[in-house]
């Protein structure tokens, strides 16, 4: 193949990676790069590797590197910046199977309007930031989606102050918050290091605040979450909600996944 040249069914994977990371086998990604498979595997895997280079899409792990479940992630790695006026238009379609607010990520402000008194730490709340996890796990499972951070359930950005004040004086500030996010995501998740490759993580300012943009990519493998005690579950979206998957549901959610889920796929 001609890196000048894309196959048709390569120049659409560039097509989708400018809104969002893909999944793809090795045996896939040959096919769609036009590689001749009776070339030596490692000429093709070289020739793979520049032509990704040259159309500035990042992969993980390496193509030298086998994934434990045989899938890798393309990203391209000057991805396209959402625009306020795109963002206001992503807010005003509400919440859906692949969209999701939270007002907050960890903070509760239930307990923060009823109890003045309550300190900081106090308004650190588990069960908050497990909801904002949950949403993330379900798009993992069920066809990817967007989670808005800093927003009301009517779709009105409110900012992230009450998460940032949460954080020590001398670090409040929205990449720190980021960086919590991103470690809880390796924390609570199984192979969380992995899951964290499928999120996108964005800063947006919007009528006078900041929210954070999760875009969260679906993922082929089953994801689990833990948590903060207690054994790892299975998350699915459903509707504008997100659910956990019953061990008596499992198998009809698996055949229902892979009808309506992963057979559009790759």
């Amino acid at each position: 193949m001609n890196a000048g040249y894309p196959s048709a069914a390569f120049a659409e994977l560039l097509m989708a990676l400018g809104s969002r990371p893909q999944e793809r086998t090795l045996d896939q990604l040959f096919d769609v790069l036009g590689l001749d498979e009776e070339e030596y595997f490692l000429t093709r895997l070289a020739k793979a590797d520049r032509i990704l280079r040259e159309c500035k899409v990042e992969i993980q792990p390496r193509l030298q590197d086998k994934p434990p479940d045989g899938m890798f992630l393309l990203r391209q790695i000057d991805m396209v910046v959402l625009s306020e006026s795109a963002v206001r238009e992503q807010l005003a379609r509400h919440e859906s199977s692949s969209q999701e607010f939270k007002s907050t990520y960890w903070c509760d402000l239930q307990r923060r309007q009823h109890q003045s008194c309550a300190t900081v730490q106090q308004l650190r709340s588990e069960a908050v930031k497990h909801s904002a996890l949950k949403s993330i796990a379900g798009f993992l499972t069920t066809g990817g989606g967007t989670l808005f951070i800093g927003v009301n359930d009517s779709g009105e950005a409110l900012g992230l102050q009450p998460d940032l004040s949460i954080l020590q004086d001398n670090r409040r500030h929205v990449d720190q918050l980021i960086n919590n996010i991103k470690t809880d995501v390796t924390q609570r998740f199984r192979d969380g290091n992995t899951v964290n490759d499928y999120i996108r993580i964005e800063a947006v300012e919007i009528d006078d605040v900041t929210i954070l943009r999760l875009d969260v990519t679906s993922r082929r493998k089953l994801t689990f979450l833990a948590p903060a005690k207690g054994d790892a579950q299975l998350f699915r979206r459903q509707d504008n909600r997100t659910i956990s998957v019953q061990i008596y549901e499992l198998e009809e959610f698996l055949e229902w996944r892979s009808e309506h889920i992963l057979a559009g796929g790759p």
